[in-house]
């Protein structure tokens, strides 16, 4: 045998013998099968034809598609003969590397026409996604084609989702529209806008009245919004349903409910059953996470949160600098700063400018007793951004604030004085723009922190003439009171915020004006109501607690329970 003919025999058995590797198909590319019809009617056959070409140009038309094959067009095109079903459907995805199979039979009910559709992985036929029927008069056939194409299109959307879970089938929004509504919501949830969120989730909800997965995040969104009162509305009307609720929807419900009582330990029960019903939603991991930390159980919340990875859940912008502000929250509550630098870091180097993780980035090189380095974060954001970018003063604050509770005040005093020049220059009242903190929401204006109490006073009488039921200014003017003596004004700011009981930052406040006045014991069990209502610590770089951090009752009511 020669050489070559050698050769050739090696290279033939080399491929015969080669290890097969499967080629990957990719799950956006879909095929739509020939629908099977059962009616018994063959003059309706047509309708088949008609509903597989509806859905095909559907699923064209959400832009979530890389490829979309008709399996009859194709068969028609190579002169075979066309099948109903999904095996000739799942051939020809294998052939052309599709991932998906949208296979669907329809039926007769006497005069009622029924379609039923499913979605099915191509390589191995195992169900992915089982859809609602969608079911009319056999003389309104066009409506029923449309609600079927709109059922497979919104279905396709969230089973491409990285969150999606097989199990939540009643979650899948009833339409297309329903789909993108309940997009919109999703982004105003992650920008903290939870009136927005909730009014999209109510709009998606009300396309079909069976869609209890909207309202059961519209009641989450509410609590988070405090608007209790509906809240309790939509609690009522879910549990008036014959049907009872699945176990996702109903342990949204219980959390919207324990975040209205303030009962903090029944927030984390209700979340933990939600993560359990939802293990990949993203939201409901942050949300059982911070309901972790929120009852002083930072290792627990870590690992909660580590139980997706960001990058294989592919989330960017706003949902990962969420996801990654925790983290870093979480690591620094555990005194695990090289931890949370890193975090911030790495959220920064993806998310550029994000106030949360420049604050954990700055408060990190705090801990880390890197006091040049933190100032020189805030000096920067304050030169390089306008005056106008209320961010940038809050976040500057709380770099000031970490300085001072470290043991620099001299740092601390030279960018509360840079923070106060950024904002006369631009003729800003610093009283009324630090209401939406980034770090420490129930913090004061930096006039305040400054020892500057005249204009602290005189800027926080400004605001609540404007709002005469704004929390933070009675709070802002309880505790000026209180430092300059005036004990009568300071009780009565006092009794104004003990009617809200359940405002963090109305309790937050009374325990620091007891404080001032000399009340030790009462500030402390001030502290321990709050706590008890999901108030994990008062703000991490608080000064006004400095005096309490030594005391063993203040260390064990936040100390870890873990």
């Amino acid at each position: 045998m020669g050489v070559g003919a050698a050769s050739l025999l090696l290279a033939v058995a080399a491929v015969a013998f080669r290890p097969h590797h499967p080629v990957t198909l990719d799950p956006r590319g879909v095929v739509v099968a020939g629908f099977e019809n059962r009616t018994g009617d063959t003059t309706l056959s047509a309708l088949g034809d008609i509903a597989s070409d509806y859905i095909a140009r559907g699923l064209a038309s959400t832009g979530l598609i890389h490829d979309v094959y008709d399996a009859r067009a194709r068969a028609r095109e190579a002169g075979d003969r066309v099948e109903a079903g999904p095996t000739a459907a799942r051939t020809l995805a294998r052939q052309v590397g599709a991932g998906t199979v949208v296979a669907a039979r329809y039926y007769l009910e006497g005069d009622s026409l029924h379609f039923e559709a499913q979605l099915l992985e191509a390589r191995t036929g195992r169900l992915v996604l089982s859809l609602a029927p969608a079911v009319g008069s056999l003389a309104e056939r066009m409506r029923v084609i449309e609600t079927l194409r709109q059922r497979v299109m919104a279905g396709f959307a969230t089973a491409v989702s990285p969150e999606f879970d097989p199990w939540r089938e009643g979650s899948v929004p009833p339409t297309y529209d329903a789909y993108r509504e309940t997009l919109a919501a999703a982004d105003a949830s992650w920008t903290f806008d939870f009136t927005r969120a909730a009014e999209h989730y109510r709009r998606a909800a009300s396309l079909d009245t069976t869609y209890t997965a909207a309202l059961a995040d519209a009641a989450v969104a509410l609590a988070l919004d405090g608007n209790c009162t509906a809240v309790d509305s939509l609690a009522r009307r879910l549990q008036a349903r014959s049907s009872p609720l699945p176990p996702a929807e109903r342990s949204q419900v219980d959390y919207a409910g324990a975040t209205c009582r303030h009962d903090a330990e029944a927030v984390r029960t209700a979340s933990q059953a939600a993560l359990a019903a939802m293990p990949r939603s993203v939201g409901a991991t942050v949300l059982a996470a911070i309901a972790s930390w929120a009852t002083s159980r930072p290792r627990e919340a870590l690992g909660i949160l580590r139980r997706i990875d960001p990058e294989a859940m592919h989330l960017t912008g706003d949902r990962l600098a969420v996801y990654l502000d925790w983290e870093a929250i979480f690591y620094h509550n555990l005194g695990l700063y090289a931890e949370e630098l890193a975090t911030a870091r790495a959220g920064l180097a993806r998310v550029a400018g994000n106030p949360h993780l420049e604050v954990d980035e700055a408060s990190a090189l705090v801990a880390l007793a890197r006091p040049e380095e933190a100032e020189g974060l805030a000096v920067g954001w304050l030169s390089s951004r306008a005056p106008d970018d209320r961010w940038s003063g809050q976040r500057a604050e709380c770099v000031a604030l970490g300085l001072r509770l470290s043991g620099h005040p001299d740092a601390a005093q030279r960018v509360l004085d840079r923070i106060i020049a950024w904002y006369q220059a631009a003729g800003a009242d610093s009283a009324a723009t630090n209401d939406d903190y980034v770090c420490a929401w129930e913090l004061y204006s930096p006039y305040f922190y400054a020892g500057r109490w005249d204009e602290a006073r005189r800027g926080y009488e400004r605001l609540l003439a404007r709002d005469p039921r704004n929390i933070k200014a009675h709070a802002a003017l309880g505790e000026l009171a209180a430092r300059r003596g005036d004990r009568r004004t300071a009780e009565r700011l006092d009794a104004w915020l003990a009617r809200r009981p359940n405002d963090h930052l109305a309790s937050v406040a009374r325990a620091r004006i007891a404080m001032l006045l000399g009340e030790r014991a009462r500030a402390l069990s001030l502290l321990r109501e709050a706590h008890a209502r999901g108030l994990s610590s008062p703000a991490r770089d608080d000064p006004d607690f400095a005096p309490l951090r030594a005391d063993s009752a203040y260390q064990e009511l936040f100390r870890p329970k873990e």
